[in-house]
């Protein structure tokens, strides 16, 4: 008899523009190979969550496994104690929250176990186990309950080469209903890690958990990524698409493997993640020829003196500047990641961000995340050790001001990131205005310089 497994994505309340989550994508691939019956299920929405139930109760799954970052991980408490009313069902949960904290086996009792890490062998064993009803103690990358006890197991070394693995699965979900939701556009994301150390960034925490495991950053073959793009190509129907992978541009030898071979065989536009110091003008000109509908540049903060010390970015105003002129010289569009609400920021220094944004240039609509300190990355660690956690369980990640600093308010947050594409679409706003004037200007006088517009009413009424 083939065992059931169901895998959930957890982005509830969340501003992530996608249902589906590569991790358990590789998870159903290696469960699937091996001959176990998978079913996917993003949690989004009412509906889904309605479905997810269903699919419990109808399929008798043997395993349920979440994928959950730290803001979702919340969810789960509601979620876990309904299933296990009515299910026998092994829970387990993985993803970058679980890695970082596994301490939250303890918060839910209904959870059986996390697992740590890259979950695709883990996984596949904690399956084989429970289907030939042996123990599951001693299953590396899996913090279990056993008999009243945690068993804390040892991490596995990282997966070295990505080719050996199957492609990620798309099949145990509607996947072309992903691709509608998204206007059409498929991505991909080719590589695992990151070089860099950015102080707000789980990647560097995963990198010191893996350090005396190998090299944290790997990449696909470019040959082994465009044979990924081409198997989507022959299932679904997309008109552009996205590499999510946060530093495509770092390895050259890379960078021009996969390009050139892009630009022979596919006319899909697409979108990739830049970071200024790994660029140059030949670089962006490939970008060009390959078809490429826009940067996504990461700023981060406009200041520079912050952004090095703070965060741990060391890149400089004038790489930023360089990198967006080259842009505008290939005409290529562009967009940038803006953060605000971090530790000893605040007001002024937020201005800064908008300064810089002003002279290169960026157009709203522009998005702007509001920090969140996450578990095992050192502005997380600070927060805890300050005191500034959110003040809540549940909120709306990177979008809602969770946590008020001496020197920068949730209020005040706020006010930065309500006013942020305001003051970007209209540059004769003066940065000394109010930030709690700065909307109610743009609702009623629109680029009109308000000063004039009250002038004119006050001499109106003299008259």
């Amino acid at each position: 008899m083939i065992m059931n497994i169901i895998l959930a994505y957890l982005v509830i309340n969340s501003p992530q523009d996608t249902r589906y989550n590569y991790g358990l994508g590789y998870v159903a691939s290696v469960l699937k190979k091996n001959g176990y019956d998978v079913t996917y299920i993003p949690l989004k929405t009412t509906e889904d969550m309605a479905l997810f139930y269903d699919q419990a109760r109808r399929l008798k799954p043997r395993i349920i496994g979440f994928s959950a970052t730290t803001s979702q991980f919340n969810y789960l408490h509601d979620i876990s104690r309904k299933i296990k009313e009515e299910s026998q069902a092994f829970i387990v949960c993985g993803g970058i929250h679980p890695t970082l904290e596994p301490g939250c086996l303890y918060d839910i009792p209904e959870l059986d176990a996390v697992v740590r890490g890259e979950g695709e062998f883990a996984m596949l064993e904690l399956a084989d186990a429970l289907r030939d009803n042996k123990p599951v103690n001693g299953i590396r990358n899996i913090w279990v309950k056993e008999s009243g006890r945690t068993q804390k197991n040892e991490l596995r070394p990282l997966i070295s080469r990505l080719d050996e693995l199957p492609f990620p699965d798309k099949e145990s979900l509607d996947y072309q209903r992903v691709i509608d939701d998204s206007r059409g556009l498929d991505r991909f994301i080719f590589s695992r890690g990151c070089a860099f150390s950015c102080a707000y960034c789980s990647n560097k925490a995963l990198s010191d958990l893996y350090r005396d495991s190998g090299p944290y950053l790997r990449t696909e073959s470019p040959e082994r990524a465009v044979e990924e793009i081409r198997r989507d190509a022959s299932r679904y129907r997309f008109s552009e698409v996205c590499f999510d992978d946060d530093i495509i541009s770092l390895n050259k030898k890379w960078f021009y493997g996969f390009f050139g071979l892009y630009r022979k065989e596919f006319k899909y536009p697409f979108l990739c993640n830049i970071r200024p110091n790994t660029v140059d003008e030949d670089m962006i000109r490939i970008l060009k020829d390959a078809g490429i509908k826009m940067a996504v540049v990461g700023i981060e903060h406009g200041n520079e003196p912050f952004r090095r010390t703070v965060l741990k970015r060391d890149i400089t105003d004038s790489q930023i500047k360089e990198t967006f002129r080259l842009f505008k010289k290939y005409n290529i569009a562009y967009t940038g990641q803006i953060m605000v609400g971090f530790p000893f920021e605040n007001k002024r220094l937020f201005l800064d961000t908008v300064r810089l944004c002003r002279e290169l240039d960026i157009r709203p609509p522009q998005n702007i995340s509001v920090f969140y300190p996450y578990p095992g990355t050192a502005l997380g660690r600070l927060c805890a050790e300050n005191g500034w956690m959110p003040e809540k369980r549940f909120y709306r990640e990177r979008s809602e001001a969770v946590i008020s600093y001496p020197t920068f308010s949730k209020k005040e947050i706020r006010l930065c990131t309500r006013a942020f594409s305001i003051l970007l679409g209209n540059k004769n706003i003066s940065l000394k205005m109010p930030l709690n004037l700065v909307r109610y200007y743009h609702k009623w006088f629109g680029k009109e310089p308000i000063w004039n517009t009250w002038t004119a009413r006050l001499k109106k009424r003299e008259r």
